[in-house]
């Protein structure tokens, strides 16, 4: 939903008092691209509220990134998996990157992070597939950051990931030595062969 011209806010906000959907959506959708503003950032978390209850895929986003932006991740979390049955491409994209990345207590679930990117990126969500290709190298830094809490086995596939990383020539420059210099150094320096 784009942003529009809205003539009348003071009736739309009474219709959408009075439980109002189309006046709802309006109303929660103009104060929703004004959220720079903090009292409009309010209004626009009040008005997806009330509208909740009508399980609209948008609103639910909307609502999933009022939390995300304000109020945490989790809450936001609970509101795109709500989004994601109306197959809201926006919520499947921001589920997997909180799979992806891990906040507050939402954990790390690359399998999880992986379906919903693929799920977004049929839907037609732009950087989908972006985010899909740099997915092994997020999991891998993920590892190595918690590199001492694994198997053994984990930890020598792990060696071997990062020495083929460092043969790969698709793999940009930048991301090899952004992993190297975060990470792989420690690895090498702590773990040798």
């Amino acid at each position: 939903m784009e942003k529009e011209k809205i003539d009348n806010l003071e009736e739309l906000e009474r219709m959408a008092e009075n439980g109002d959907f189309e006046a709802l959506k309006k109303v929660s959708g103009h104060y929703y691209w004004l959220t720079k503003d903090k009292e409009a950032g309010k209004k626009a978390f009040y008005y997806f509220k009330k509208a909740e209850h009508f399980n609209d895929s948008d609103l639910l986003f909307k609502l999933g990134n009022c939390y995300a932006f304000e109020l945490g991740v989790n809450k936001a979390v609970e509101y795109y998996e709500k989004a994601i049955k109306g197959n809201h491409p926006g919520a499947y994209f921001n589920l997997a990157v909180s799979y992806r990345d891990g906040f507050d207590d939402v954990e790390p679930d690359f399998n999880k992070a992986k379906e919903y990117f693929l799920k977004a990126k049929e839907l037609g969500k732009e950087n989908a597939e972006a985010a899909l290709r740099s997915l092994p190298l997020y999991e891998l830094v993920y590892n190595l950051k918690n590199f001492d809490s694994l198997d053994d086995d984990k930890q020598t596939s792990i060696l071997y990931e990062v020495e083929a990383i460092k043969r790969e020539s698709k793999i940009s420059r930048d991301r090899l030595v952004f992993i190297r210099n975060k990470f792989v150094n420690y690895v090498i320096q702590n773990y040798p062969k």
